[in-house]
């Protein structure tokens, strides 16, 4: 009896999507030396299953169906580079992906592919993300055994990597084992920029083909696949820039870059400061009027600040010189004005406020935490992972008259 995989997807710009070629993965007992015993198969799953992709928002990525959601840990590959803590997982499609690397659509005895999943936590700021490593060999013969920490010496190919919706990120030509070219998203003709230096940095038009089958699974493990369906093409431009000790692997979008960025700056520039705005006046009766501060104590590195506003009260002591001075002060609550810069979410504490009470001068002494989230909002990665939020504690101190007027 056959069971017959239904199509797939390819997301957000021409393509998208997970994968794996029409033979069967056999990976389910590789792992790397030195383990590392700081980012384990269960953290990567537990990571996974709470941050799910979400569905694709193009009419082609929104019919992309994962055979397999969550991802196996018997079949995990455990192993670390420079950069990344990096637990590896197979994941298949109902339909297979195949590539090739050029710039028109290549011959059907050409294609191959393979496709892994990378949960990946950052060495330097505990940092996860999730992408995908596609596999392409030019010798036709995909090599089941290579994984993102372990390149078979003979390999010769092209091994790029795209987020969970098939957005490029970046990719790097092999030969023997070895990084020899770069391949990056082509954002607008390179070629018209000479470079600085033609060894190094000489860069030439390229691009990735997308490709699906559908294929038939038998009850005795065969598979028979159908001809492969030409899906589109990547547009990306490949360069001599080798990365620094020659190992390759996913790097981040611009885009994710400048938000982290932006996160760093923002939890460590706000500043606390003490600024009166205005006050709200009211009467109460005769001999007492509402001194309502409002002020800023907090000023944000972007263009945002925190507010507060006190509850005061002042009496008439001295109608003849109009003197007056204070009865009570008390701690109000705290409000946002502005928004901080992209990358950035916060919340506050409405703080705990200390007065000081004297008849003509009074202040408020006013602690309260910030908490600073990371929120990815770039539109080429809906599926980004996370960096610990940073909760940062404030006090701020303000003095005011007991002037109503």
């Amino acid at each position: 009896m056959k069971n017959n995989f239904t199509q797939a997807f390819i997301a957000v710009f021409i393509l998208s999507c997970f994968t794996l070629s029409c033979k069967k993965n056999s990976l389910d007992s590789l792992y790397v030396k030195n383990n590392s015993v700081n980012f384990s198969v269960a953290d990567a799953t537990t990571w996974f299953k709470d941050h799910l992709p979400l569905e694709a928002n193009s009419a082609i990525g929104k019919s992309c169906k994962i055979k397999t959601l969550l991802p196996s840990g018997s079949n995990a590959i455990i192993g670390e580079d420079d950069k990344y803590y990096a637990v590896e997982f197979p994941v298949e499609l109902e339909r297979p992906l195949g590539f090739t690397v050029s710039n028109t659509i290549s011959p059907a005895d050409k294609i191959n592919g393979s496709s892994r999943l990378l949960i990946l936590k950052s060495k330097k700021n505990g940092y996860i993300r999730s992408v995908l490593m596609h596999i392409f060999s030019s010798d036709q013969k995909p090599d089941l055994t290579i994984s993102y920490s372990k390149i078979s010496k003979s390999f010769n190919g092209n091994i790029f990597y795209t987020d969970l919706y098939g957005n490029f990120i970046n990719g790097y030509v092999y030969e023997n084992g070895k990084i020899i070219k770069k391949t990056k998203l082509q954002r607008s003709s390179l070629l018209t920029v000479p470079p600085r230096d033609p060894i190094i940095e000489q860069c030439i038009n390229s691009g990735v083909d997308w490709y699906q089958r559908s294929c038939d699974v038998y009850a005795d493990g065969s598979m028979v696949c159908g001809a492969w369906e030409y899906i589109g093409t990547v547009p990306t431009v490949t360069c001599n820039d080798i990365p620094s000790g020659g190992e390759g692997g996913p790097g981040e979008d611009e885009c994710i870059t400048d938000e982290k960025n932006n996160f760093n700056q923002e939890a460590s520039g706000a500043y606390a400061t003490s600024q009166t705005l205005s006050f709200s006046n009211s009467t109460i009766n005769t001999f007492q009027k509402h001194k309502d501060p409002i002020w800023t104590c907090l000023n944000g590195y972007g263009p945002w600040k925190l507010n507060s506003q006190e509850i005061g009260i002042v009496k008439l002591v001295d109608p003849n010189i109009n003197s007056w001075e204070w009865v009570s002060l008390t701690h109000g609550g705290i409000t946002m004005e502005g928004s901080p810069l992209p990358g950035t979410s916060l919340s506050f504490t409405q703080g705990v406020g200390t007065p000081t009470i004297s008849k003509k001068i009074s202040g408020m002494s006013l602690n309260f935490t910030v908490t600073y989230t990371f929120v990815c909002d770039c539109p080429n990665l809906p599926g980004i992972g996370w960096v610990p939020p940073i909760h940062k504690s404030y006090t701020s101190t303000a003095l005011w008259n007991s002037n109503p007027l």
